[in-house]
């Protein structure tokens, strides 16, 4: 089982997966305007986005998905699924994955740094907002992607 660690309590510190801060890396061309591998990285963050986020805007659901209660074991499932990429603008991407449980992830490009952030990630059902650019092949591009061991 993979471990999951923070490396500090500022919100821009992130989560590490098994020692690493990439929970998947989307590669370069997988949309246009990919010109670079882009890495999924979770930040504690703040009421806005991040861990601490997910924890007080959807921890209801977070515990009912995952016996841990840990979002990110969820999202390191969840990015370990395929979906579809949208694009809403320029900076802000959606993957939306409809295995159980179905989910919504929302990232924000960080330009300077070179890696995508997690927003929030949270139930949702139905249309996703902006327009689909591609697939997410999440068990090609997660970091040691998870296996269901049931």
């Amino acid at each position: 089982m993979p471990v999951f660690t923070v490396a500090g309590n500022n919100k821009y510190d992130f989560w590490l997966l098994d020692g690493q801060r990439n929970f998947a890396t989307i590669p370069a061309g997988t949309f246009e305007g990919l010109d670079q591998a882009m890495p999924i990285c979770l930040q504690n963050g703040d009421k806005w986005f991040g861990m601490r986020h997910i924890q007080q805007r959807h921890n209801h659901w977070v515990i009912k998905q995952e016996p841990s209660g840990c979002a990110a074991t969820l999202l390191h499932r969840k990015l370990s699924q395929s979906g579809k990429m949208h694009v809403e603008d320029a900076d802000k991407f959606l993957i939306a994955m409809r295995l159980a449980p179905e989910a919504v992830v929302i990232l924000k490009h960080i330009p300077r740094l070179e890696f995508l952030s997690v927003v929030t990630m949270y139930f949702r059902q139905g249309p996703i907002d902006g327009e689909e650019i591609g697939r997410y092949l999440g068990y090609e591009w997660a970091t040691s992607p998870y296996r269901n061991l049931r």
